[in-house]
């Protein structure tokens, strides 16, 4: 076992290197800054600009951070937005329905379900 384990074990010992005393003496480099912060006006102002026929944008702006789902619930952004768009759109309504196909005569319970207002179906 005269043979080394690595064939070529000065691969790296060239002049393009430092020594490994000169790399620790080395300054290190500052990590990169995080990405600044928006303030929450410009963000309030951002949100007030999401149309109101897409209400997911703003459910899901609210769940990015806690700053953004305290603006978005705050009772002054609301009534700016309302103040900003007009009426908002009726998304749907609730319907109550109760299944008479069966032909049993014990009382059965309404059942809810939700109909969007862009649909032609009614109750």
């Amino acid at each position: 076992m005269d043979k080394p384990l690595h064939p070529r074990p000065h691969l790296f010992a060239s002049s393009t290197f430092p020594p490994p005393e000169t790399l620790a003496s080395m300054p290190t480099t500052t990590p990169p800054l995080a990405a600044p912060s928006l303030s929450g006006e410009l963000l309030e102002e951002i949100f007030l600009r999401f149309l109101p026929n897409e209400p997911s944008f703003l459910v899901r702006a609210s769940l990015a951070s806690k700053l953004s789902f305290g603006l978005l619930t705050s009772p002054n952004f609301q009534s700016r937005y309302r103040e900003f768009h007009g009426a908002l759109p009726m998304l749907g309504f609730f319907c109550n329905q109760i299944d008479t196909s069966d032909s049993e005569e014990e009382e059965e319970e309404p059942v809810s379900h939700f109909v969007p207002a862009t649909t032609s179906d009614s109750c």
